[in-house]
């Protein structure tokens, strides 16, 4: 049987092997650090779209694409065991003000139709996406897979009480998988916090990364943004309706 490569994808959860790397893991730990970008219509915030993913206005005026974390950040690097706390990048965030939530990580798509999985990896260049299902019949936008505890959430939601955020990251190993430490709720919406997971031990392969968050319904919700720490020094912003974000520049790998 023949694929399109968008089947393919989907079935093998987006990886895409990478010749060029011997064996399954490389342990280098390295952080990246995104670079300014822009959003799929050249905007470098985007001017928010209902059909690129959920009811938002993209970044408000007084939230960067890129800023500094508000939080300190003790650097920890991988010793001689690769010991490493790969969630060091959150562990010292507050965890509220914060909605009632349930988050699952996957490296599969979730996504039928839009996100990183409709993407062919942006040649190299970072990619960010984020979206929020709001009723029923956003249902038909996901793959409601068995046995995946990440769309179990989508599934068991109730949309009178609950709403669903989906972030995704690409490209590069699955094992940076996005964290979600809080949601806040604001006046129009939910401001999801968390960090890019940065183990030691990488696996190699090529692949998109998807966090799926089910949430206690806000009282207005008309925006749903996300606000990542990539390294000590780096955090990333992004929003629901935005479409894919590209940030253009390659990352510097801090010592």
């Amino acid at each position: 049987m023949q694929y399109t490569r968008r089947q393919a994808l989907m079935l093998t959860g987006g990886s895409l092997s990478i010749a060029l790397v011997a064996g399954c893991l490389s342990d280098t730990g390295a952080e990246r650090t995104p670079a300014l970008g822009s959003t799929a219509d050249g905007s470098p915030n985007g001017p928010g779209d209902r059909d690129a993913g959920g009811p938002s206005q993209g970044l408000p005026d007084d939230l960067d694409r890129i800023d500094v974390p508000p939080y300190e950040i003790e650097r920890e690097s991988c010793g001689p065991n690769s010991d490493r706390d790969p969630l060091y990048l959150s562990a010292q965030m507050p965890d509220e003000p914060s909605l009632p939530f349930e988050h699952e990580e996957t490296a599969r798509s979730i996504l039928l139709d839009d996100g990183l999985g409709a993407e062919s990896g942006s040649d190299g260049d970072p990619q960010l996406y984020a979206t929020l299902l709001t009723d029923e019949d956003d249902l038909e936008r996901v793959a409601l897979e068995p046995d995946i505890p990440a769309t179990a959430l989508i599934e068991d939601a109730d949309f009178d009480e609950d709403v669903i955020l989906i972030a995704q990251t690409g490209w590069g190993s699955s094992a940076e998988t996005p964290f979600i430490k809080r949601i806040e709720e604001t006046e129009d919406g939910i401001h999801a916090f968390g960090c890019y997971r940065r183990p030691c031990l990488m696996t190699a392969d090529y692949t998109y990364r998807t966090t799926v968050a089910r949430v206690d319904r806000p009282d207005e919700l008309e925006s749903g943004l996300v606000s990542l720490t990539g390294d000590p020094d780096t955090r990333v912003n992004f929003a629901a309706g935005e479409g894919v974000v590209t940030l253009e520049d390659d990352w510097a790998r801090p010592t």
